[in-house]
């Protein structure tokens, strides 16, 4: 019994096979932490130390396979007009996310009113519960990368 009479099926062995793949990389992504003092120790500054390097480079590789893919199948699918709604969406959720996190977070902290911008980069960097950075990265990208999409429903009219 066919699941799809398509020329492309949804359970090709060629889709399951980068479904798998892609799941072992993300699941990959977040053992990078256990490379620990390979990667060298945690970011410190006036403010005190973050987590350890290799633990922020997992996370921010897990946030990078898990929405960079989606983009790309979007990207390749939709329309250029769409994609570039999208991109803009996207690059907004990550700017006032960021803004809020750096407002919320710097209220009241000394290291904040101190070290202005090192404070904000590094609450940037060591922000990983949120893909903040890569939703932001993902809207220019979808915003400004050039077309090469050809199936459009707009194109034919």
């Amino acid at each position: 019994m066919a699941i799809s009479t398509g020329m492309t099926s949804l359970l090709s062995l060629r889709n399951l096979l980068l479904f798998g793949s892609w799941s072992l990389a993300l699941i990959g992504s977040l053992q990078i932490h256990q490379l620990g003092g390979r990667l060298g120790h945690a970011v410190c500054g006036p403010w005190g130390c973050g987590p350890p390097v290799a633990a922020l480079i997992g996370y921010h590789t897990f946030w990078c396979l898990l929405i960079f893919p989606a983009a790309l199948i979007l990207r390749v699918r939709w329309c250029p007009r769409a994609c570039r709604h999208l991109g803009v969406g996207l690059l907004i959720v990550g700017i006032v996310g960021t803004v809020a996190l750096l407002l919320i977070d710097g209220f009241n902290n000394a290291a904040a009113e101190t070290y202005p911008l090192r404070w904000s980069m590094f609450r940037i960097v060591t922000f990983v519960d949120f893909p903040l950075l890569q939703l932001a990265l993902t809207g220019v990208w979808l915003r400004f990368g050039g077309s090469r999409m050809t199936n459009c429903v707009e194109a034919e009219n």
